[in-house]
């Protein structure tokens, strides 16, 4: 069950935020992040949020936990990408299956 106050601000940082980012509810008894918030992605850890339910520290945190696909890696957002963090890329020909296989 979310919390009033995590319920809030959570459709306060979705509200001002949506320009930039997607959000949903997860159903009932979903394992990310029982009774908060967290970013899912598909083959990855979820980034679980751990702050106070308030939406500033919230709309901060999505921010910088939103990230962008591989596909769009480019000169405009690489900055951004690589700002308080690593950033580790690997281009491989599909058709090279010892390669593929190696990631």
């Amino acid at each position: 069950v979310v919390a009033d106050d995590v319920k809030a601000a959570f459709e306060a940082a979705a509200a001002a935020s949506s320009h930039f980012a997607s959000f949903a509810v997860a159903k009932k008894g979903a394992p990310h992040a029982p009774g908060g918030v967290a970013v899912v992605a598909p083959n990855a850890p979820p980034h679980v949020y751990a702050g106070p339910a308030l939406e500033r520290p919230l709309k901060k945190w999505v921010k910088r936990h939103n990230e962008q696909l591989v596909s769009r890696l480019g000169p405009h957002n690489f900055r951004r990408l690589g700002h308080e963090r690593l950033v580790v890329a690997a281009v491989v020909d599909p058709a090279d299956a010892d390669a593929a296989a190696a990631l």
